[in-house]
């Protein structure tokens, strides 16, 4: 059976009603070939490149360049990583991954293409890779299969991730920990945002964080909430906002007013963590961006130089005293690295160092930053070492600026503490990573909680019917508390669910969806929405967040929905919920389409134990019981005399088979093996979102 069903929830349709068809961007259909096999490695030269690296004496060691490039011109390994939320469900997954790995060296797998623990990353067996190309693994090596089917079915559960192993690393210096708000302010396309998510929950105990989320291009926000919806029971604690991270507003949340005002105050709050993996020009993903041969130059870095810098200066204006902030790009080009640091470092003297890292993750090769290094002509012919040689015409019009040169004071800022990993080291793509600490609060920063003015707030705005359209559709509003205890009881939950923590989306007066949200990211929503007409903060630019816990349905008003089952389980009132076996659940997904309906005997315990109508929740009956209620296996069914039927979509039941361990229904040959191409195309392109970057800007 195909495991590529679970990508699924179909081919978007049109307005005709008709399939869309996969295009390659000139209007045909896109063809059915690999990167690599259209490419030689005799085309892999970039004059350029090597002319420009060769200067650089202080990054590129003697000898070391051809070692890199003979890499650069390799297919990057299969890597993933285990999702590390919950210590017990990790090590369930890691034994799956074992068993897999035996059975690739039973069936003859080569030993250079075995899978094979990634060894400096941190918890044993939480990161894997194998020597192979995507074709590779689900076609050429036979014995690679199980592997390739396991990585479709596991990924779409949100039980591991698909990742570059450079880019995993970034996250690991943050140190998240579960009370912390962070921001992830270049964020799509949503693997290092997930990453941290995990990090945020991975601690036993009550997640009282947040997540905000951020990327500057609408479509690529999509890609964002595609990607960390797999993480769905951590969504209460998340936000995905639009903006340009240079202008991000600072978040604000709702203060008592003081005596004679009418309004709450309005508090601004900062980040305890920061992620700033900004735009640039990548030159260290040569392995995934093979037209980068064709067309690096020098000035690519020196056309992102003035937005990297705008967008960490922001940050760390941002970022909280005694946090942390990660700087990293994945170039190895100094304009984009030391410069950028050196020139936020001098602007903030006092405020700011850089954070000695040698010790963390020991066993992880990397070469020091540099205080030296050489800037030239964005066509590479002229070569400079200090700002004050360049003609002032050209430095005006080529946009060439002092903060692209080394700082006579440069020393004193430690860019040694910086990192750059090369290729050759571990066999990835190349990457820069700094650790900044804010030492202490600006004197220009107030954080007092400012009175509101006249204007009109956010959901006033919208009472009044002045918000139409899509920022209409965006909106998430606090509901009334008569609309809240209206849900509650078709949700049947009792007294101990949180009040006071529900948004929702409307349509016109009535209330479309309704949202969970975690007691900060709610505080930060309802901050954005206070916000006025005249205030000179601008509020948040919302795409997604929250966990969406009841939706309307028809004339029977709300229903419960599947990815809320986990935690509406834990809230129900009697005779709401119920434990039902295996056989059960398998009854209930055994049919291979929609109406999911199971027929019980009506005197069978479990209908006799849930209540008449309405909404309710059967569990998994685990041995042992599961004790993290996060990851509980639920489904949300309407009872009737005597059937069970199940509130689900396609892609939803598919996950569930799954999780109990049950079969995906075959589809004919034909439909699996599109999907199988519609699964590898969306690999492709979730890897190409994150290669366009630096077209982003």
């Amino acid at each position: 059976y195909s495991f590529c069903t679970l990508l699924g929830g179909g081919t978007p349709m049109g307005r005709a009603g008709k399939k869309r068809s996969r295009q390659d961007g000139k209007g045909g259909p896109r063809e059915n070939v690999w990167k690599y096999d259209t490419m030689g490695t005799e085309d892999m030269k970039c004059e350029a490149l090597d002319a420009y690296y060769k200067l650089q004496e202080g990054i590129i060691e003697e000898g070391e360049w051809e070692k890199i490039l003979e890499v650069f011109r390799k297919p990057l390994p299969i890597t993933f990583r285990v999702n590390q939320s919950n210590d017990e469900d990790a090590q369930r997954t890691i034994a799956a991954i074992r068993k897999i790995q035996e059975g690739m060296r039973e069936a003859g797998v080569p030993e250079d293409k075995m899978l094979k623990e990634v060894e400096w990353f941190p918890g044993e067996g939480m990161c894997w890779e194998a020597k192979m190309t995507k074709k590779e693994l689900s076609r050429d090596i036979p014995g690679a299969r199980p592997l390739h089917e396991f990585l479709l079915m596991q990924t779409e559960r949100g039980k591991v991730s698909r990742q570059e192993v450079v880019s995993m690393i970034p996250p690991l210096f943050l140190d998240v920990q579960p009370d912390h708000l962070v921001l992830d302010s270049c964020a799509a396309p949503g693997s290092k945002t997930a990453q941290i998510m995990e990090s945020l929950a991975r601690h036993k105990g009550e997640i009282s964080g947040c997540v905000i989320a951020n990327d500057m291009d609408a479509k690529r926000c999509e890609v964002l909430v595609r990607q960390t919806q797999r993480l769905r029971e951590l969504y209460p604690n998340l936000i995905v906002t639009n903006h340009n991270a240079s202008l991000f507003p600072n978040p604000v949340v709702p203060s008592p007013p003081h005596e004679g005002e009418t309004k709450p105050r309005l508090k601004k709050i900062q980040f305890d963590r920061i992620l700033n993996d900004v735009v640039c020009s990548g030159d260290g993903t040569f392995r995934k961006s093979l037209d980068l041969w064709g067309r690096w130059n020098p000035g690519m870095g020196i056309s992102t130089h003035k937005a990297q810098c705008n967008i960490l200066l922001k940050s760390m204006d941002l970022l909280k005293e005694g946090g942390r902030l990660v700087y990293s790009t994945c170039s190895l080009n100094p304009i984009e690295d030391e410069a950028v640091l050196n020139h936020c470092l001098k602007t903030c003297p006092h405020e700011f160092e850089l954070v000695d890292c040698s010790k963390m993750l020991p066993e992880l090769k990397r070469s020091p930053g540099v205080n030296k290094w050489k800037m030239t002509s964005k066509d590479g012919k002229h070569v400079w070492e200090k700002f004050s040689e360049i003609p002032a015409e050209d430095a005006k019009k080529y946009h060439y600026t002092e903060s692209m040169f080394p700082s006579d004071d440069v020393e004193k800022y430690n860019l040694h503490h910086s990192m750059r990993f090369k290729p050759h080291l571990h066999d990835t793509g190349g990457f820069f990573i700094a650790v900044l600490q804010k030492t202490k609060e600006g004197n220009n920063v107030n954080r007092e909680p400012k009175p509101a003015d006249d204007g009109k707030s956010w959901e006033e705005m919208v009472a009044a019917g002045d918000i139409k359209g899509k920022a209409l559709e965006c909106s998430l509003l606090k509901m009334t508390p008569e609309e809240e205890e209206g849900i509650m009881k078709d949700l049947n939950v009792n007294d101990k669910f949180p009040r006071g923590q529900l948004f929702c989306r409307r349509t016109g007066d009535k209330v479309r969806r309704a949202f969970f949200f975690a007691p900060l990211a709610k505080s930060i929503l309802e901050g954005s929405n206070l916000r006025t007409t005249k205030d000179g903060w601008p509020r948040l630019k919302l795409v997604a967040g929250g966990l969406r816990v009841a939706e309307r349905y028809r004339a029977e008003g709300f229903r419960a929905t599947q990815e809320a089952t986990p935690l509406l389980s834990t809230y129900s009132n009697p005779g709401v919920t119920a434990e039902a076996d295996r056989d059960v659940f398998a009854g209930l997904l055994s049919s291979s389409s929609h109406p999911w309906t199971h027929t019980l005997p009506k005197d069978h315990p479990l209908l006799t134990s849930l209540q008449p109508e309405g909404t309710c929740i059967i569990t998994l009956k685990e041995d042992p019981p599961q004790t993290n209620p996060r990851l509980i296996i639920a489904a949300a069914v309407k009872k009737s005399a005597n059937h069970l039927h199940l509130w689900a979509d396609s892609s939803e039941v598919d996950k569930l088979r799954v999780a109990i361990g049950l079969p995906i229904p075959e589809k004919p040959k034909k439909e699996a093996k599109k999907q199988d191409d519609d699964a590898e195309d969306k690999e492709d392109k979730d890897e190409d979102d994150d290669a366009k970057r630096q077209k982003t800007e």
